[in-house]
Parts: C-alpha cells; sequence; structure tokens
C-alpha cells in the first residue's frame, strides 16, 4: 500500500476517535508496521505509546493521554462504533475521569480504567480496577466511555477530610449540572452541608 492510501485510511480512523490509531487498527486495513515508522519518521505521525499513534496536530494533553491507553485497552472495537456499557472492554475512572468532565485541577498521576477482569499493567502510570459499575455509572464523553461524575466523586472521596481539590471538582461538577450536592451526600451518606 502506498504512504498516499496509508494516510487516507489512517486519517479516516482517527477523524472518529480523538486523532488517534492503534496500530492493530491499521494492521486491519492492511497498513504495515513500517509504514507507520515511516510515516512517524516524516513527522506525520507521533507515537503515543506502544501501539498507538496521533496525527500531528492532535493536542497533546492529558485527554490524549487517556484516549491512548484507553485505545491500547479496548483496541479491538471498530473505530466510531458505539460502545455498550454492558460489553465495553475498559471505562475511564477516578483522576482520569474527573480529567474528562474537567471537574476540578487534580494532576494526573495515572491513567485509571476499570476492566472486566483483573489485569495488571507494565506501564508505569497505568492503573486497572475491577470494581463492577452499573450502567447508570457510565457515560459517554465524545465517544469515550467515562464513569458519571457523581460516581468520579464517590470514588475520589476520602472520608477522614474533604480536601480543597474535592471541594473544588464538586462544585465545578455541579456547576456543569452533572450532580447536586443532596446526590453527592446520598451516595456518600453524609450531610451534604460537610462538603461545602
Amino acid at each position: 500500500m502506498t504512504q498516499k492510501g496509508a494516510l487516507r485510511i489512517i486519517g479516516d480512523i482517527a477523524s472518529v476517535q480523538w486523532g488517534l490509531i492503534t496500530a492493530a487498527q491499521a494492521r486491519a486495513r492492511g497498513i504495515e508496521g513500517y509504514t507507520l515508522q515511516r510515516l512517524t519518521a516524516r513527522g506525520v505521525l507521533h507515537r503515543v505509546r506502544h501501539g498507538v499513534y496521533a496525527i500531528v496536530g492532535t493536542p497533546d494533553d492529558d485527554a490524549r493521554r487517556i484516549r491512548a491507553e484507553w485505545l491500547a485497552v479496548a483496541g479491538g472495537e471498530e473505530p466510531g462504533a458505539p460502545w455498550r456499557a454492558d460489553t465495553v472492554a475498559a471505562v475511564v475512572g477516578w483522576e482520569s475521569a474527573a480529567v474528562m468532565h474537567n471537574i476540578g485541577a487534580m494532576p494526573l498521576r495515572a491513567v485509571t480504567l476499570y476492566v472486566r477482569r483483573r489485569r495488571q499493567s507494565s506501564r508505569a502510570g497505568v492503573k486497572f480496577r475491577t470494581a463492577p459499575l452499573a450502567r447508570a455509572e457510565i457515560c459517554d464523553i465524545d465517544g469515550l466511555p467515562v464513569t458519571t461524575a457523581l460516581r468520579t466523586l464517590s470514588d475520589l472521596w476520602n472520608p477522614r477530610v474533604v480536601p480543597r481539590q474535592f471541594t473544588n471538582m464538586f462544585l465545578d461538577a455541579e456547576a456543569q449540572g452533572l450532580l447536586t450536592v443532596e446526590d453527592l451526600g446520598a451516595v456518600l451518606g453524609i450531610d451534604p452541608e460537610l462538603l461545602l
């Protein structure tokens, strides 16, 4: 396949998944690994992590890092195909979900993904959790399955202390209409006034 043909295919896939493509998706469409390497050397693609590439110009931020890690786990999903809560390979959670919801300013130390079966990551900065999630605890953010703001804050809640970061996340989520103080108080089993 010519590089021009490969670029057309890569562009089609990347256009429906945040400017990213996995090596597995490329391979499934007849694009060899050496073509990805050549396009990277030419500056057309940027290697985000092993097996995931971004089209140059895709913002290099925490959201891209989260999406790339999700794609690496759920890379068998057809690009642009809607995911289903009962079969999705991974769901973004914890601080990673807060980043995707744009709530608070907590630093992203690790990308955290809920997965169906226990697994370990050999990559620093990636964590897997296997706690079950109800359908109502998962929302769609631009095609990415993410825990709801309510589930995210309940995961990040520390009952011994209400840090300023948590309060800021709650206030951001409330301002966006993602939850109410009563919702969060009920889920956490505390007096909502303690959150303010």
